[in-house]
């Protein structure tokens, strides 16, 4: 991936890579993002085990990847 390119993504997809060296940020800019993600399921199966331990899980992955980022800066316009 290195050389290949300009991206713009969130940072908790190219942390690994940027603590690696094989990417590099080229600039301190920050975007808070104006989208959000949601778990679905019908009722009557939200409470089943398996369910519940996704999303607990997703919910654990989530705080881990907020701590990774960097806190949002906000432009002058």
């Amino acid at each position: 991936i290195d050389g290949q390119g300009v991206a713009l993504v969130g940072d908790v997809l190219v942390a690994d890579d940027i603590a690696a060296g094989r990417l590099i940020r080229p600039f301190d800019l920050s975007f808070p993002a104006a989208f959000a993600y949601y778990i679905v399921c019908p009722l009557i199966t939200a409470e089943r085990p398996r369910v519940v331990a996704f999303r607990e899980w997703l919910l654990e992955e989530a705080e881990l990847s907020r701590g990774r980022q960097a806190e949002p800066r906000r432009l002058s316009q």
